[in-house]
């Protein structure tokens, strides 16, 4: 009995009068094909969204005032500054999360 290739041009192609060298090029092909098909990631098995970031522009100012020669950020500043500081870092934490997401969905587990 004949095998039978599935290479998709070629379904069902009998190997009976085909000489033995074709007959390996051609099953070499069919199994680098499925082995391409194992590896291939498909655009509609990627689901990660990237959001927005939280933070567009920065609200502390450098605002200060000087006490004996000495520059002192104001307390709505300071207070500013620690807001944007956490608004960024939830910001670097929800990318590195988006990241590592699609990393792992690239590579395929």
């Amino acid at each position: 009995m004949a095998s039978k290739l599935n290479i998709p041009s070629v379904v069902g192609l009998g190997t009976d009068n085909i000489p033995f060298g074709i007959t390996v090029f051609l099953q070499a092909v069919e199994d680098a094909l499925k082995v391409l098909d194992r590896n291939v990631v498909y655009k509609d098995s990627i689901t990660v969204n990237i959001n927005n970031p939280k933070l567009r522009a920065l609200t502390a100012q450098g605002q200060s005032f000087s006490v004996s020669g000495t520059n002192l950020a104001s307390g709505e500043d300071h207070s500013a500054l620690v807001q944007n500081t956490a608004a960024i870092l939830e910001d670097l934490n929800a990318l590195r999360n988006e990241v590592a997401t699609l990393k792992a969905q690239l590579q395929g587990s």
